[in-house]
């Protein structure tokens, strides 16, 4: 829009004698505004994201709904409701050998 808008304002001065800054409201002031305002909204939920504060609306959500499911058992940052995860979790740090399994990862979360 802005680009078209300081094309069009040289033909405008030309032709009907007005003198149009490339400032004016009308030909860069508004999408200038945009980008200001788009810039700020945009920085900040950058932000938001980086620190995670998303994600810590989302835990809170996650364990509310579990606690509110029938008996789950709320277990490890995702709030996974389930009590066979829970079991083979338990399974998973009682193996002190070598097992069947083709990996075992221990501790993740």
């Amino acid at each position: 829009e802005g680009l078209i808008a300081m094309s069009i304002r040289r033909l405008q001065n030309v032709i009907l004698g007005q003198n149009i800054s490339p400032w004016d409201e009308e030909v860069l002031g508004r999408p200038l505004r945009y980008l200001a305002v788009e810039t700020i909204v945009f920085c900040l939920l950058t932000l938001a994201i980086e620190y995670r504060l998303f994600g810590i609306a989302y835990k809170k959500l996650i364990s509310r709904l579990c606690k509110k499911s029938s008996g789950g058992v709320v277990s490890g940052a995702g709030g996974v409701c389930d009590e066979d995860v829970e079991r083979e979790r338990e399974r998973i740090l009682s193996i002190e050998g070598p097992s069947d399994d083709l990996v075992c990862i221990k501790n993740l979360t």
